[in-house]
C-alpha cells in the first residue's frame, strides 16, 4: 500500500490596489496526481489555476477521492498539516504572500501493466525474448520475466506450468530482454512477458516464434557421367532461417562407402559458392567402370543437412578399336611420309606425338611428325626416314589422353610396306642355242624386281666382227623378266644388247631403274659356213 497526497499550492502575494485591499494566491495540488479534486466554497474545483483570496477571509476546501478504494488521508504544503476535511482555512496569517495547499490520497496498489512480447535474435538454440513494464501498479515490482515452452507441450505457458521455462530479468519498470537458450531447432515455442508485485502477476498476450533449422536440400543430380568426370549437384530448398555456409557434393565408391558425409571413410568433398537454390559441382579423377554413392549437402549454424544417396557408374576407358593406313594409300610405297587412322570407342582429348611410338625395322631416322582429329577419330603422320623395311604405328601410353585409353599399349595396328630400294637388272642372257645362224636371237632380260615400262628404246645392240644389220625386234613379258628379240641382220661376229636407257623403268611403288646394264651374254654369229 502506498500514501498518496494531493497538494494544494497556495500563493500568497499581495498587492495594492487602488483601495490598498490585499490578497493571498492559493495554489492547490494533488497527490498523487488523478487520485482526486479539491473544490472550495465558491465551487472552484482543483487542480485548476492558482486563485487570489482576499486577505483576512476564511476559505474552506473539500478534498474529493476519486476511484474504487481510493480514500483522502492529510492536508499538507504551507498551512499546519491538518486530517480535517473540509478544511476551513483562515488567511490572514498569509497577508499579501502565496501559500501551497497539499491534499493527500491513498490510492489502492493494483497489479503491473506489462506490454509486448518481443523476440529477436532467433537462432537453433537461442533466443532473445522480452516484454515493457508499462506501469507497477502503485507497488514495488518484485520480478519480471519471460516464461516459455515448446507450443506443442504447451500453448499457454505460465510459471510453473508444465513444460515452462521461466528466464528471469532485474529492474522493475520499463523494457527488458532475457536470453532464451538451450532451445531446440526446427521448434515452435510460445512466450509471455511478466511482471509481479504485491497485489499479483500480470502476464502479456501469448506470442510464439520458431528456432532456426538446418537447410532443406534436396534432389541429388548427376549428369555428363564420363570415365574419370561426372557434374553431380543438390537443390538447397531452404535455409533453415540461417545463413548458408557451405553446400556442395560428398561421393565414395560404393563399395567402400555407400553413406558418404563429409569426413567419412573414402569420401571426397567438392564444394561451391552460393546459398539457395539448385547447384552443381564438377568432379574429377574417378576411376573407370565404378560405381559411386553421392549426395548433395548444405551448412548453416543448425547444422548439415544430407540428401538421399543418389548413385552413379562411371564408363570405361575408351579403347582404340584401330590405326589403319588412311584410306586407298599404296601399300607397299617409297613415299617420305605416311598417314594412319586412329578411331577410338568414344571421345578423347589431348592426343599428342609423344603418345605414339614407330615400329620400323629396316628404316633410318623414321619418326612420328604429327597428330590431328578430335573426338573418337584421330590422324597420325610419320618421316619414313630412309632405307625399306616396314612401318606401324603403336599408341604405347595415354600420358596427355583425356579420360585415358583402356587398352594401351596399342600395337595392332596396320603396317606399311616401304620400298625405297632402286631397281636393277641381274643379267641378260642367251635364250637360244649359240653359236646360232639364225635370223632371229632372243635374250632374257632379269630384274632385281617387278618393274614397268621396259620397251624396245631402252636398249641397244652390240656386236663386233662383221656382224651388220643387227636390229631389236620386239620387248616382250612382264614383272621381273622381259624378252627382247634381235633381227642378227648379217655377216659373222658376236651380238649381245646392252640396257642402257633407263628412262621410264620403275617398280612398283615407284622407285627408277638406277643403272645401265652392258654386260649380259653374247651370241657368237656364224654365217658363212
Amino acid at each position: 500500500m502506498r500514501l498518496l497526497s494531493l497538494a494544494l499550492v497556495i500563493g500568497l502575494f499581495g498587492f495594492a490596489c487602488e483601495l490598498h485591499a490585499q490578497f493571498v494566491t492559493v495554489n492547490v495540488q494533488i497527490n498523487p496526481p488523478g487520485a482526486g479534486t479539491v473544490v472550495d466554497n465558491f465551487g472552484i474545483t482543483y487542480p485548476g489555476p492558482a486563485i487570489s483570496y482576499t486577505n483576512g477571509t476564511t476559505i474552506t476546501f473539500t478534498a474529493n477521492p476519486q476511484g474504487a478504494g481510493v480514500t483522502f488521508t492529510n492536508w499538507t504544503g504551507t498551512p499546519p498539516a491538518s486530517t480535517a476535511n473540509p478544511r476551513a482555512l483562515n488567511l490572514s496569517p498569509w497577508n499579501n504572500g502565496n501559500i501551497t495547499l497539499i491534499a493527500n490520497f491513498f490510492v489502492p496498489p493494483t497489479a503491473p501493466s506489462v506490454s509486448g512480447p518481443t523476440s529477436s535474435a532467433i537462432t537453433g538454440t537461442t533466443a532473445t525474448l522480452g516484454g515493457n513494464v508499462t506501469s507497477d501498479g502503485n507497488a514495488t515490482i518484485t520480478a519480471r520475466g519471460v516464461v516459455y515452452s515448446v507450443t506443442s507441450t504447451n500453448g499457454n505457458p505460465v510459471i510453473g506450468g508444465t513444460g515452462v521455462t521461466n528466464a528471469t530479468a532485474s529492474g522493475t519498470t520499463g523494457s527488458f530482454t532475457v536470453n532464451a537458450s538451450s532451445l531446440s531447432p526446427s521448434t515452435q515455442y510460445s512466450f509471455k512477458a511478466y511482471a509481479t508485485n504485491s497485489v499479483g502477476t500480470t502476464y502479456t498476450s501469448t506470442g510464439t516464434f520458431t528456432t532456426d533449422s538446418p537447410p532443406t536440400v534436396t534432389t541429388p543430380t548427376s549428369a555428363s557421367v564420363g570415365s574419370v568426370t561426372a557434374t553431380l549437384g543438390g537443390n538447397v530448398t531452404g535455409d533453415g532461417g540461417a545463413s548458408i555456409t557451405s553446400r556442395g557434393v560428398v561421393y565414395s565408391v560404393t563399395s567402400t562407402n555407400s553413406n558418404p558425409s563429409i569426413g567419412g571413410s573414402g569420401v571426397s568433398n567438392q564444394t561451391t559458392s552460393g546459398t539457395t537454390g539448385v547447384f552443381t559441382v564438377n568432379v574429377s579423377g574417378l576411376a573407370p567402370s565404378t560405381g559411386y554413392s553421392f549426395k548433395a549437402y548444405a551448412i548453416n549454424a543448425q547444422g548439415t543437412s544430407y540428401t538421399t544417396t543418389g548413385t552413379f557408374t562411371t564408363l570405361a576407358l575408351p579403347n582404340i578399336l584401330s590405326i589403319n593406313r588412311v584410306g586407298a594409300a599404296a601399300n607397299p610405297t617409297n613415299a617420305a611420309s605416311v598417314t594412319w587412322d586412329v578411331t577410338f570407342s568414344a571421345s578423347v582429348s589431348g592426343l599428342q606425338i609423344s603418345n605414339f611410338s614407330l615400329n620400323s625395322p629396316g628404316l633410318t631416322s623414321a619418326a612420328v611428325t604429327g597428330v590431328s582429329g578430335s573426338g573418337t577419330s584421330w590422324t597420325v603422320t610419320a618421316s619414313t626416314g630412309t632405307g625399306s623395311g616396314t612401318i606401324r604405328a603403336d599408341l604405347t601410353n595415354a600420358g596427355s589422353v583425356s579420360p585415358g585409353i583402356g587398352n594401351v599399349a596399342f600395337t595392332a595396328g596396320q603396317s606399311y610396306t616401304i620400298d625405297k630400294t632402286a631397281p636393277t637388272v641381274t643379267g641378260i642372257v642367251r635364250a637360244n642355242a649359240n653359236p646360232t645362224n639364225s635370223t632371229t636371237v632372243n635374250f632374257t632380260v632379269n630384274f632385281s624386281e617387278p618393274v614397268t615400262g621396259v620397251a624396245a628404246g631402252n636398249f641397244a645392240i652390240d656386236s663386233t666382227g662383221s656382224v651388220a644389220g643387227a636390229t631389236i625386234g620386239s620387248v616382250t613379258g612382264s614383272g621381273g623378266t622381259r624378252n627382247v628379240s634381235v633381227n642378227t641382220g648379217s655377216g659373222d661376229g658376236t651380238l649381245s644388247v646392252d640396257l642402257l636407257t633407263v628412262t621410264g623403268i620403275q617398280d612398283a611403288v615407284g622407285n627408277a631403274l638406277g643403272t645401265a646394264f652392258t654386260s649380259g651374254e653374247a651370241y657368237t654369229i656364224d654365217k658363212t659356213g
